[in-house]
Protein backbone atom coordinates (compact mmCIF):
# COMPACT_ATOMS: atom_id res chain seq x y z
CA UNK A 1 0.00 0.00 0.00
CA UNK A 2 0.91 3.81 -0.88
CA UNK A 3 3.13 5.19 1.96
CA UNK A 4 0.90 8.33 2.02
CA UNK A 5 -2.08 6.23 3.53
CA UNK A 6 -3.71 7.63 6.19
CA UNK A 7 -5.00 6.07 9.65
CA UNK A 8 -8.27 7.68 8.61
CA UNK A 9 -8.06 5.51 5.56
CA UNK A 10 -7.45 2.30 7.67
CA UNK A 11 -10.31 3.37 10.28
CA UNK A 12 -12.32 3.51 7.02
CA UNK A 13 -11.62 0.57 5.60
CA UNK A 14 -12.10 -1.21 8.55
CA UNK A 15 -15.55 -0.19 9.96
CA UNK A 16 -13.73 1.23 13.12
CA UNK A 17 -14.69 4.18 14.82
CA UNK A 18 -11.82 4.89 17.89
CA UNK A 19 -8.04 4.78 17.89
CA UNK A 20 -5.97 4.99 21.18
CA UNK A 21 -2.17 5.73 21.46
CA UNK A 22 -1.35 5.38 25.48
CA UNK A 23 1.83 6.29 27.02
CA UNK A 24 3.02 5.42 30.75
CA UNK A 25 5.57 7.96 31.13
CA UNK A 26 6.65 6.28 34.55
CA UNK A 27 7.53 2.95 33.05
CA UNK A 28 7.88 4.39 29.39
CA UNK A 29 5.65 1.83 27.73
CA UNK A 30 3.11 2.78 24.76
CA UNK A 31 -0.05 0.85 23.78
CA UNK A 32 -2.21 0.95 21.03
CA UNK A 33 -6.15 -0.20 21.01
CA UNK A 34 -8.47 0.28 17.93
CA UNK A 35 -12.56 -0.57 18.17
CA UNK A 36 -15.81 0.10 16.59
CA UNK A 37 -17.85 1.34 19.68
CA UNK A 38 -21.42 2.40 17.69
CA UNK A 39 -23.22 1.55 15.03
CA UNK A 40 -22.89 2.75 11.04
CA UNK A 41 -25.41 5.51 10.14
CA UNK A 42 -25.87 6.57 13.56
CA UNK A 43 -28.25 9.69 13.87
CA UNK A 44 -25.99 11.90 15.90
CA UNK A 45 -29.05 14.39 15.90
CA UNK A 46 -30.34 12.45 18.42
CA UNK A 47 -27.09 12.63 20.92
CA UNK A 48 -28.38 13.14 24.37
CA UNK A 49 -32.38 13.21 23.14
CA UNK A 50 -32.94 9.37 22.31
CA UNK A 51 -29.60 8.16 23.55
CA UNK A 52 -26.72 9.32 25.74
CA UNK A 53 -23.25 8.28 26.60
CA UNK A 54 -24.68 5.52 28.90
CA UNK A 55 -26.67 4.43 26.37
CA UNK A 56 -24.45 4.09 23.50
CA UNK A 57 -23.73 0.67 22.78
CA UNK A 58 -23.40 -1.42 19.93
CA UNK A 59 -24.16 -5.08 19.84
CA UNK A 60 -21.61 -5.96 17.41
CA UNK A 61 -18.68 -4.10 18.85
CA UNK A 62 -15.04 -5.01 17.52
CA UNK A 63 -12.16 -4.10 19.63
CA UNK A 64 -8.64 -4.65 18.91
CA UNK A 65 -6.12 -5.40 21.95
CA UNK A 66 -2.25 -4.13 21.33
CA UNK A 67 -0.85 -6.53 19.61
CA UNK A 68 -3.80 -6.99 16.91
CA UNK A 69 -3.86 -3.02 16.41
CA UNK A 70 -0.23 -3.04 15.64
CA UNK A 71 -0.81 -5.97 13.15
CA UNK A 72 -3.84 -3.37 11.69
CA UNK A 73 -1.34 -0.71 11.63
CA UNK A 74 1.50 -2.87 9.87
CA UNK A 75 -0.82 -3.97 7.55
CA UNK A 76 -1.86 -0.45 6.52
CA UNK A 77 1.90 0.28 5.43
CA UNK A 78 1.98 2.84 8.90
CA UNK A 79 4.26 1.71 11.03
CA UNK A 80 6.33 4.59 9.97
CA UNK A 81 3.71 7.12 11.17
CA UNK A 82 2.85 4.83 14.22
CA UNK A 83 7.07 5.51 15.28
CA UNK A 84 6.50 9.20 15.18
CA UNK A 85 3.31 9.16 17.49
CA UNK A 86 5.37 6.96 19.90
CA UNK A 87 8.26 9.11 19.92
CA UNK A 88 5.83 11.77 19.88
CA UNK A 89 4.09 11.05 22.70
CA UNK A 90 7.79 10.54 24.92
CA UNK A 91 8.96 13.71 23.95
CA UNK A 92 6.08 15.53 25.33
CA UNK A 93 5.22 13.07 27.99
CA UNK A 94 1.65 12.91 27.06
CA UNK A 95 -1.03 10.81 28.40
CA UNK A 96 -3.27 9.58 25.45
CA UNK A 97 -4.65 10.80 22.48
CA UNK A 98 -8.27 9.28 21.12
CA UNK A 99 -9.30 9.90 17.51
CA UNK A 100 -12.42 9.28 16.98
CA UNK A 101 -13.81 8.90 12.82
CA UNK A 102 -17.81 9.47 11.96
CA UNK A 103 -16.96 8.07 8.34
CA UNK A 104 -20.53 9.20 7.49
CA UNK A 105 -19.96 13.09 8.38
CA UNK A 106 -15.94 12.68 7.15
CA UNK A 107 -15.30 14.02 10.69
CA UNK A 108 -11.60 13.18 12.57
CA UNK A 109 -11.60 14.18 16.12
CA UNK A 110 -8.12 14.25 17.46
CA UNK A 111 -8.31 14.17 21.84
CA UNK A 112 -5.29 14.80 22.98
CA UNK A 113 -4.61 14.51 26.52
CA UNK A 114 -1.63 15.85 28.12
CA UNK A 115 -2.26 15.10 31.51
CA UNK A 116 -4.95 15.14 34.17
CA UNK A 117 -2.79 14.91 37.03
CA UNK A 118 -4.45 18.16 38.24
CA UNK A 119 -8.11 17.57 37.54
CA UNK A 120 -8.77 13.86 39.92
CA UNK A 121 -10.24 14.71 42.47
CA UNK A 122 -11.88 18.26 41.45
CA UNK A 123 -15.28 16.80 42.13
CA UNK A 124 -16.47 17.92 38.66
CA UNK A 125 -18.39 15.38 35.58
CA UNK A 126 -14.80 17.50 33.56
CA UNK A 127 -11.17 16.11 34.20
CA UNK A 128 -9.60 18.09 31.82
CA UNK A 129 -9.89 21.94 30.31
CA UNK A 130 -8.73 22.93 26.94
CA UNK A 131 -9.58 23.90 23.18
CA UNK A 132 -11.17 22.70 20.15
CA UNK A 133 -9.78 24.26 17.10
CA UNK A 134 -10.62 23.16 13.17
CA UNK A 135 -7.88 21.71 10.83
CA UNK A 136 -9.06 21.30 7.42
CA UNK A 137 -9.79 17.62 6.34
CA UNK A 138 -6.59 17.49 3.22
CA UNK A 139 -4.12 18.55 5.97
CA UNK A 140 -1.35 15.41 6.98
CA UNK A 141 -2.31 13.75 9.98
CA UNK A 142 0.67 13.65 11.72
CA UNK A 143 1.06 17.62 11.55
CA UNK A 144 -2.42 17.93 12.92
CA UNK A 145 -1.59 15.70 16.01
CA UNK A 146 1.60 17.90 16.58
CA UNK A 147 -0.45 20.76 17.25
CA UNK A 148 -2.74 18.81 19.26
CA UNK A 149 0.24 17.73 21.60
CA UNK A 150 1.92 20.72 21.98
CA UNK A 151 -1.24 22.43 22.59
CA UNK A 152 -2.32 19.79 24.95
CA UNK A 153 0.85 19.96 27.20
CA UNK A 154 0.83 24.01 27.19
CA UNK A 155 -2.99 23.46 28.50
CA UNK A 156 -1.70 21.63 31.33
CA UNK A 157 0.76 24.04 32.41
CA UNK A 158 -1.53 27.22 31.88
CA UNK A 159 -3.93 25.25 34.21
CA UNK A 160 -1.36 25.17 36.85
CA UNK A 161 -0.52 28.56 36.43
CA UNK A 162 -4.59 29.54 36.57
CA UNK A 163 -4.81 27.95 39.64
CA UNK A 164 -7.59 25.59 38.33
CA UNK A 165 -8.41 21.97 39.23
CA UNK A 166 -8.68 20.59 36.01
CA UNK A 167 -5.74 18.56 33.50
CA UNK A 168 -4.49 19.67 30.35
CA UNK A 169 -6.28 18.54 26.70
CA UNK A 170 -6.66 19.69 23.13
CA UNK A 171 -8.84 18.71 20.08
CA UNK A 172 -8.10 19.28 17.05
CA UNK A 173 -10.93 18.54 14.34
CA UNK A 174 -10.38 17.37 10.75
CA UNK A 175 -13.28 18.38 8.47
CA UNK A 176 -15.11 20.96 6.74
CA UNK A 177 -16.18 24.09 7.90
CA UNK A 178 -18.57 23.78 10.49
CA UNK A 179 -22.20 24.15 9.57
CA UNK A 180 -24.33 25.17 12.62
CA UNK A 181 -27.71 24.43 11.07
CA UNK A 182 -25.92 20.56 10.97
CA UNK A 183 -27.35 18.94 14.12
CA UNK A 184 -25.47 15.76 12.99
CA UNK A 185 -22.16 17.32 12.96
CA UNK A 186 -22.63 19.26 15.94
CA UNK A 187 -24.18 15.97 17.86
CA UNK A 188 -20.92 13.81 16.90
CA UNK A 189 -18.55 17.18 18.13
CA UNK A 190 -20.82 17.24 21.48
CA UNK A 191 -20.35 12.85 21.97
CA UNK A 192 -16.86 13.47 21.58
CA UNK A 193 -16.30 16.19 24.02
CA UNK A 194 -18.61 14.63 26.77
CA UNK A 195 -16.84 11.20 25.67
CA UNK A 196 -13.54 12.55 26.60
CA UNK A 197 -14.50 14.21 30.18
CA UNK A 198 -13.18 17.45 28.90
CA UNK A 199 -14.41 21.38 29.05
CA UNK A 200 -13.64 22.75 25.72
CA UNK A 201 -14.22 26.20 24.12
CA UNK A 202 -13.75 27.00 20.19
CA UNK A 203 -10.34 28.21 18.83
CA UNK A 204 -9.02 28.93 15.34
CA UNK A 205 -10.86 27.71 12.70
CA UNK A 206 -14.44 27.11 14.75
CA UNK A 207 -16.54 30.59 15.25
CA UNK A 208 -17.66 30.99 19.20
CA UNK A 209 -21.29 30.83 17.80
CA UNK A 210 -20.34 27.08 18.13
CA UNK A 211 -20.38 27.07 22.32
CA UNK A 212 -23.72 29.03 22.18
CA UNK A 213 -25.40 25.93 19.89
CA UNK A 214 -24.14 23.20 21.05
CA UNK A 215 -25.03 24.78 24.89
CA UNK A 216 -28.26 24.99 23.52
CA UNK A 217 -29.06 21.70 21.91
CA UNK A 218 -26.47 18.92 23.36
CA UNK A 219 -23.93 19.84 25.50
CA UNK A 220 -22.98 21.78 28.45
CA UNK A 221 -19.29 21.04 28.72
CA UNK A 222 -18.34 24.00 26.35
CA UNK A 223 -17.72 28.00 27.29
CA UNK A 224 -17.04 30.70 25.42
CA UNK A 225 -20.09 31.75 23.45
CA UNK A 226 -20.79 35.33 22.76
CA UNK A 227 -24.06 36.09 24.43
CA UNK A 228 -22.83 34.14 27.90
CA UNK A 229 -21.95 35.91 30.60
CA UNK A 230 -17.69 36.03 30.23
CA UNK A 231 -18.18 35.88 26.77
CA UNK A 232 -15.17 35.01 23.84
CA UNK A 233 -12.44 34.01 25.82
CA UNK A 234 -10.05 36.56 23.85
CA UNK A 235 -10.89 39.52 26.21
CA UNK A 236 -9.93 38.12 29.51
CA UNK A 237 -6.89 36.94 27.85
CA UNK A 238 -5.82 40.00 26.22
CA UNK A 239 -6.27 41.78 29.90
CA UNK A 240 -4.04 38.75 31.51
CA UNK A 241 -1.41 39.12 29.02
CA UNK A 242 -1.27 43.14 28.61
CA UNK A 243 -0.57 42.92 32.64
CA UNK A 244 2.54 40.58 31.94
CA UNK A 245 3.52 43.49 28.91
CA UNK A 246 3.41 46.13 31.77
CA UNK A 247 5.69 44.09 34.00
CA UNK A 248 8.21 43.27 31.52
CA UNK A 249 8.58 46.71 30.13
CA UNK A 250 8.80 47.34 33.83
CA UNK A 251 11.38 45.00 34.39
CA UNK A 252 13.82 46.12 31.22
CA UNK A 253 13.29 49.59 31.43
CA UNK A 254 12.77 50.49 34.89
CA UNK A 255 9.15 52.45 34.27
CA UNK A 256 6.12 51.91 34.37
CA UNK A 257 4.86 54.52 31.88
CA UNK A 258 4.19 53.10 29.04
CA UNK A 259 3.75 56.10 26.75
CA UNK A 260 5.26 55.65 23.66
CA UNK A 261 6.57 52.28 23.83
CA UNK A 262 6.18 50.42 20.74
CA UNK A 263 4.51 47.15 20.68
CA UNK A 264 3.86 45.11 17.37
CA UNK A 265 1.11 42.91 17.79
CA UNK A 266 0.81 39.94 15.17
CA UNK A 267 -3.18 38.68 14.98
CA UNK A 268 -5.89 40.79 15.18
CA UNK A 269 -8.24 37.98 16.33
CA UNK A 270 -10.14 37.18 19.20
CA UNK A 271 -7.02 38.59 21.35
CA UNK A 272 -4.74 40.24 19.39
CA UNK A 273 -7.81 43.02 18.55
CA UNK A 274 -8.59 43.46 22.45
CA UNK A 275 -4.88 43.28 23.44
CA UNK A 276 -4.43 46.38 20.41
CA UNK A 277 -6.97 48.18 21.92
CA UNK A 278 -5.45 48.17 25.68
CA UNK A 279 -2.42 49.37 23.76
CA UNK A 280 -3.71 51.86 22.11
CA UNK A 281 -5.74 53.05 25.61
CA UNK A 282 -2.16 53.30 27.94
CA UNK A 283 -0.80 55.26 24.35
CA UNK A 284 1.58 52.74 23.67
CA UNK A 285 2.86 53.14 19.75
CA UNK A 286 1.06 50.39 17.68
CA UNK A 287 2.13 48.57 14.86
CA UNK A 288 0.25 45.62 13.98
CA UNK A 289 0.42 42.66 11.29
CA UNK A 290 -2.35 40.46 9.86
CA UNK A 291 -2.95 38.46 6.81
CA UNK A 292 -6.32 39.38 6.53
CA UNK A 293 -5.72 43.65 6.03
CA UNK A 294 -9.39 44.10 6.60
CA UNK A 295 -9.04 43.44 10.17
CA UNK A 296 -6.48 46.27 10.40
CA UNK A 297 -8.43 48.36 8.41
CA UNK A 298 -11.30 48.06 10.87
CA UNK A 299 -8.89 49.15 14.09
CA UNK A 300 -7.94 52.22 12.62
CA UNK A 301 -11.15 53.40 11.81
CA UNK A 302 -12.21 52.08 15.04
CA UNK A 303 -9.02 54.71 16.41
CA UNK A 304 -9.39 57.80 13.90
CA UNK A 305 -6.87 59.62 16.04
CA UNK A 306 -4.33 56.92 16.69
CA UNK A 307 -2.24 56.03 14.28
CA UNK A 308 -1.53 52.15 13.59
CA UNK A 309 1.21 50.98 11.72
CA UNK A 310 1.00 48.30 9.48
CA UNK A 311 3.86 45.65 9.19
CA UNK A 312 3.85 43.06 6.72
CA UNK A 313 3.84 39.30 7.36
CA UNK A 314 7.33 39.03 5.95
CA UNK A 315 9.00 41.90 8.27
CA UNK A 316 7.22 41.16 11.26
CA UNK A 317 10.23 39.25 13.16
CA UNK A 318 12.60 41.62 11.69
CA UNK A 319 10.95 44.96 12.81
CA UNK A 320 12.48 46.63 15.76
CA UNK A 321 10.38 47.23 18.58
CA UNK A 322 10.57 47.18 22.07
CA UNK A 323 7.37 44.44 22.56
CA UNK A 324 6.81 41.67 20.08
CA UNK A 325 3.90 39.74 21.13
CA UNK A 326 2.42 37.25 18.89
CA UNK A 327 -1.63 36.42 19.47
CA UNK A 328 -2.21 34.23 16.65
CA UNK A 329 -0.49 30.98 15.41
CA UNK A 330 2.56 29.13 17.70
CA UNK A 331 5.60 27.52 16.39
CA UNK A 332 6.92 31.55 15.78
CA UNK A 333 10.21 31.33 16.67
CA UNK A 334 12.64 28.66 16.04
CA UNK A 335 16.76 28.14 16.14
CA UNK A 336 17.24 29.39 13.08
CA UNK A 337 15.27 32.87 12.69
CA UNK A 338 15.78 33.56 16.49
CA UNK A 339 18.95 35.65 15.37
CA UNK A 340 16.92 38.20 12.69
CA UNK A 341 14.81 39.36 15.52
CA UNK A 342 14.61 42.82 16.92
CA UNK A 343 12.80 43.02 19.77
CA UNK A 344 13.51 43.78 23.44
CA UNK A 345 10.78 41.57 24.97
CA UNK A 346 8.52 38.73 23.68
CA UNK A 347 4.88 38.75 25.37
CA UNK A 348 2.05 37.31 23.86
CA UNK A 349 -1.28 35.81 23.78
CA UNK A 350 -0.16 32.86 21.08
CA UNK A 351 -0.31 29.45 22.30
CA UNK A 352 3.27 27.37 22.18
CA UNK A 353 5.07 30.36 20.42
CA UNK A 354 8.69 28.23 20.63
CA UNK A 355 8.27 25.56 17.86
CA UNK A 356 9.48 22.84 20.08
CA UNK A 357 7.59 19.20 21.44
CA UNK A 358 8.76 19.32 24.74
CA UNK A 359 10.42 20.71 27.87
CA UNK A 360 13.87 20.71 27.11
CA UNK A 361 13.48 21.69 23.26
CA UNK A 362 11.64 24.96 25.41
CA UNK A 363 14.45 25.38 27.51
CA UNK A 364 17.33 25.64 24.98
CA UNK A 365 15.04 28.21 23.14
CA UNK A 366 14.34 30.78 25.56
CA UNK A 367 18.19 30.09 26.30
CA UNK A 368 18.77 31.03 22.98
CA UNK A 369 16.50 34.08 23.18
CA UNK A 370 18.46 35.38 26.58
CA UNK A 371 21.83 35.52 24.97
CA UNK A 372 19.95 37.85 22.02
CA UNK A 373 19.24 39.87 25.37
CA UNK A 374 15.46 39.62 24.46
CA UNK A 375 12.93 39.24 27.42
CA UNK A 376 10.77 36.28 26.89
CA UNK A 377 8.13 34.31 29.03
CA UNK A 378 6.07 31.13 28.14
CA UNK A 379 3.00 32.08 27.10
CA UNK A 380 1.29 29.26 29.30
CA UNK A 381 2.43 31.79 32.30
CA UNK A 382 0.15 34.59 31.42
CA UNK A 383 -2.18 33.86 28.51
CA UNK A 384 -4.96 32.85 31.45
CA UNK A 385 -7.58 34.36 30.78
CA UNK A 386 -9.79 32.41 28.70
CA UNK A 387 -9.45 29.60 30.78
CA UNK A 388 -9.87 30.93 34.14
CA UNK A 389 -12.60 32.93 33.16
CA UNK A 390 -14.29 29.58 31.13
CA UNK A 391 -14.50 27.29 33.80
CA UNK A 392 -15.26 30.13 36.71
CA UNK A 393 -18.49 30.39 34.19
CA UNK A 394 -19.12 26.58 34.04
CA UNK A 395 -18.71 26.27 37.98
CA UNK A 396 -20.60 29.02 38.98
CA UNK A 397 -22.73 30.03 35.94
CA UNK A 398 -24.46 33.69 35.60
CA UNK A 399 -23.90 34.34 39.00
CA UNK A 400 -20.26 35.53 37.43
CA UNK A 401 -19.34 38.91 36.89
CA UNK A 402 -17.20 39.64 34.07
CA UNK A 403 -15.22 42.79 35.84
CA UNK A 404 -14.34 40.45 38.64
CA UNK A 405 -13.00 37.94 36.66
CA UNK A 406 -10.95 40.51 34.80
CA UNK A 407 -9.47 41.96 37.86
CA UNK A 408 -8.94 38.66 39.47
CA UNK A 409 -6.53 38.26 36.34
CA UNK A 410 -5.08 41.12 36.25
CA UNK A 411 -4.13 41.00 39.34
CA UNK A 412 -2.97 37.28 39.30
CA UNK A 413 -0.86 37.72 35.98
CA UNK A 414 0.85 40.75 37.65
CA UNK A 415 2.19 38.75 40.66
CA UNK A 416 3.06 35.72 38.95
CA UNK A 417 5.06 37.62 36.52
CA UNK A 418 7.09 39.91 38.82
CA UNK A 419 7.47 37.09 40.65
CA UNK A 420 9.05 34.67 38.12
CA UNK A 421 10.75 37.06 36.16
CA UNK A 422 12.58 38.27 39.62
CA UNK A 423 13.11 34.83 40.73
CA UNK A 424 14.79 33.71 37.25
CA UNK A 425 17.16 36.91 37.21
CA UNK A 426 18.39 35.47 41.10
CA UNK A 427 18.92 32.23 40.28
CA UNK A 428 20.50 33.02 36.54
CA UNK A 429 18.26 31.23 34.40
CA UNK A 430 15.36 32.03 32.11
CA UNK A 431 11.64 33.10 33.10
CA UNK A 432 10.84 29.56 31.18
CA UNK A 433 13.02 27.59 32.41
CA UNK A 434 11.99 28.90 36.13
CA UNK A 435 7.68 28.79 35.18
CA UNK A 436 8.35 25.14 34.39
CA UNK A 437 10.42 24.07 37.25
CA UNK A 438 7.55 25.32 39.41
CA UNK A 439 5.38 23.00 38.11
CA UNK A 440 6.98 20.14 37.16
CA UNK A 441 6.97 18.11 39.87
CA UNK A 442 2.74 18.74 40.30
CA UNK A 443 1.86 18.11 36.70
CA UNK A 444 4.89 14.87 36.79
CA UNK A 445 4.35 13.20 40.17
CA UNK A 446 6.23 10.34 41.47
Amino acid sequence: MSDNIRFKTMLAKEKLTTLRFCFDWRRNEIAVFASQEWAPSLDWTNYNKTFTLSSLFYSDIKTYNDRETRELIERYNLIGKLNQIEELLRKGKHQYTTWYYNQDLDILVMDNVHSDVLGLNNKSSCLRAGGIRRHEATEDEIEVLIDGLNLSRGMSFKNFAAGIPYGGNKFCVMMKPLNLEHNGELGFLAYAIDRSRNFSGPDMKFPPEMAEVLNERYTINIGGAPNSTIGPSGTPTAHGVFQAIREAIHFVFQTKDLTGKSILVQGLGAVGRPLAKLAIKAKMTLFVCDINSASIEQLQNENPMVIITEIAVDKMLTTEVDVLSPCAIGGIFTFDNIDTLKCKIIIGGANNQLKASGYEEEKDLAEKLANRGILFQVAWWHNIGGVYGAIKEYEQGEKINLQIIIDQIESQVKNMTRRNLAEAREKGITPTENAYLSAIETIYPH
